[in-house]
């Protein structure tokens, strides 16, 4: 059996990779940050505190900005997984 390549779109719908509630269009939480490839809420943000290196953050959502249009601007409308199995 050969490897089986499946991507899933998830347009629209982003949730946060730590806690993974959901963060629609209409959700007002502001902020968030990307943590090497891993979007964190707002909420996780607060949470890990000082356990965060700096180096690994790679980007910060702007003063304002919520976190569901953070994350669909750092993912510049490549909202998809892919998933590779054997």
């Amino acid at each position: 059996m050969g490897t089986v390549i499946t991507t899933v779109d998830f347009g629209n719908h982003v949730a946060c990779d730590f806690c993974s509630e959901e963060h629609s269009a209409d959700k007002t939480a502001l902020g968030g940050l990307l943590l090497d490839t891993y979007a964190l809420c707002p909420k996780c943000v607060a949470g890990a505190g000082n356990e965060l290196k700096p180096s690994q953050i790679k980007a910060r959502a702007a003063d304002m900005e919520t976190f569901h249009a953070f994350v669909i601007r750092i993912r510049a409308g490549n909202n998809t997984m892919t998933i590779t199995s054997k």
